[in-house]
């Protein structure tokens, strides 16, 4: 969730040199979260980055990583 409301003037610099509006915001957060377990799908990690056991890429995957 991101409050609009609470942006002071503190927070909204002009930089006339770029001509540039610079405002700063705090950070957002979720307000709520819920998951719909009928359209959450859950697979094994045998093709991934992040299986498990010997793990043994090919170069490919290795300059991706």
């Amino acid at each position: 969730m991101l409050d609009l409301k609470n942006i002071t003037s503190e927070d909204v610099v002009l930089d006339e040199e770029h001509k540039k509006i610079n405002i700063y915001i705090s950070k957002p957060y979720p307000k709520s979260m819920e998951i719909d377990e009928n359209k959450t799908v859950v697979e094994t990690t045998e093709n991934g980055f992040l299986r498990f056991g010997e793990i043994r890429m090919t170069v490919n995957e290795y300059k991706q990583l």
